[in-house]
């Protein structure tokens, strides 16, 4: 692997990144939105492994990547960043220290859990490391510590009668890093006892680029936001006074990328291991897979999709009812985390690629899709809404049944594509209903506009958004294509 591909690697990884943490906080929230830069992250190590067999196996090492990035989705990060500034002056030095503080200890966690299952996906490929039951018992270990390290650390929380953790960041939401934290010390607990220090690196490198990174990008989004002393003057001058820039959008663009900054330096400074994985796989034949036999014998990739398949209509109906119970929403909200994580995590380091194909790719258009119909159209209370719901869902089931029906899957580019353009058009398509709805308004306040400068005024920030969305997305697309 030569100087030039690793720079190309970067490049591409960087961008992609930071275009999927974006369009995170932009179509999709929470912990299904943490799932695409998780797979995108994956994906393009995947593809600049320099192993071809890796790269043929992509989708196992994209669906790591989103079901690990999935776990750090949990952790509410927005009131923390915004008591770090209040009005245009920041608040007393004492509160910055603590919330930068938490800041640091939410994105070590998040992108330490990411970094160590994906070095997990490698190391667990080469069948030397792990036991076939080390990774469910792993799991169910970790699903345990998580919910000791939110009873112990994030405990008890009433924000009306006043009642917080002992050490809390945020003003009424739940926070999670200690249930994190205990993920990410069981994991490291696994790689000490079966010596697998790749991950454990992988896991360093990335706490100390989510830790850090996040410190920096917020510290972008606050140096924007308002005038700077010397001049008075915004950084971004009249575009910015025009509202056409979203402070918030350059804190997560350089997220992503600062974040998987330290996975990529720790993944790409590692290349001597990896090619001693490399040989051992292509040696095996293939990556490690002791479910295969199993899988083959009983069908069990059919199940199992049909079982993902089942949660997800359930994740639907919930959506599409007026007023659920709360029994019901409580059952979905349980289901969740095992379909979109756990379950992942499980069947793809021990190996079973018909379930890393429909998680890297069906669950991935799911999440998109679901957010789209069952949130964004309702509240933007679009006429055809419909339309778009029947148009969208159709196009998700049939380019996720595609494989299983022709038995071709996707490639990497193709993939690639689909992560990117499936997400974009949906936030174009809400970001032009949104214009739309404010255009009439314009124009009675405005008399003497042309509709067409009424209408990109209307589009406000979101158009500067999109733009930066493009550019991350053709950039990342011809590099890879040209040079993978």
């Amino acid at each position: 692997m030569s100087a030039f591909t690793v720079v190309i690697a970067f490049a591409v990884t960087l961008t992609a990144v930071s275009y999927a943490w974006g369009m995170r906080g932009d179509l999709i929230g929470g912990e299904e939105g943490a799932m695409l830069p998780g797979a995108v992250l994956g994906l393009c190590l995947a593809v600049f492994s320099g192993c071809e067999i890796i790269k043929d196996n992509f989708f196992v090492f994209a669906a790591v990547g989103a079901a690990a990035m999935f776990m750090g989705g949990t952790e509410p990060y927005a009131q923390t960043m915004a008591k770090l500034y209040w009005g245009e002056k920041y608040i007393n030095r004492r509160d910055v220290k603590k919330h930068n503080l938490g800041l640091g200890i939410k994105g070590a966690a998040w992108f330490g859990i990411a970094g160590g299952f994906i070095g997990m996906s490698y190391t667990a490929a080469t069948g030397c490391y792990y036991k076939a039951a080390d990774i469910p018992l792993m799991l169910v270990i970790a699903v345990i510590m998580r919910y000791l390290g939110v009873r112990l650390l994030n405990k008890p929380l009433d924000p009306d009668k006043k009642v917080f953790p002992r050490y809390y960041f945020s003003d009424t939401s739940q926070e999670e890093w200690g249930g994190l934290w205990g993920i990410m010390l069981t994991m490291i607990g696994f790689m000490i006892l079966r010596h697998d220090f790749f991950s454990l690196k992988l896991i360093f490198c990335g706490t100390v680029s989510g830790s850090v990174g996040w410190l920096i990008s917020n510290f972008l989004n606050a140096y924007t936001l308002f005038p700077q002393r010397r001049n008075n003057k915004y950084f971004f001058g009249k575009f910015q006074e025009r509202g056409k820039i979203d402070n918030w959008k350059i804190m997560e663009f350089s997220y992503g990328a600062l974040g998987s900054l330290g996975i990529l330096i720790g993944f790409f400074s590692s290349r001597s291991i990896l090619f001693s994985y490399y040989r051992v796989i292509e040696f095996n034949g293939g990556i490690w897979s002791p479910l295969s036999e199993i899988f083959d014998r009983f069908d069990l990739s059919a199940v199992l999709s049909a079982l993902w398949i089942a949660l997800i209509v359930l994740d639907a109906l919930h959506h599409c009812i007026k007023n659920p119970s709360e029994k019901f929403s409580r059952l979905v909200t349980l289901c969740r985390r095992p379909l979109f994580s756990y379950s992942v995590l499980c069947l793809c380091l021990l190996g079973a690629k018909q379930a890393a194909v429909f998680a890297s790719f069906s669950l991935l258009l799911w999440a998109g899709v679901e957010e789209f119909c069952f949130v964004s159209l309702p509240q933007e209370k679009y006429k055809h809404s419909g339309i778009a719901v029947c148009i969208s869902v159709s196009l998700t089931v049939i380019l996720s049944l595609l494989p299983f029906v022709t038995g071709i899957s996707y490639g990497y580019k193709s993939t690639f594509i689909i992560y990117c353009l499936s997400y974009f058009l949906e936030t174009v398509f809400l970001s032009v209903i949104g214009a739309k709805k404010a255009l009439p308004k314009y124009l009675s306040e405005h008399p003497d506009a042309v509709r067409t400068t009424a209408f990109f005024e209307c589009l406000g920030s979101s158009f500067s958004v999109k733009l930066h969305y493009l550019f991350c997305i053709v950039l990342s697309s011809a590099l890879m294509f040209i040079f993978a």
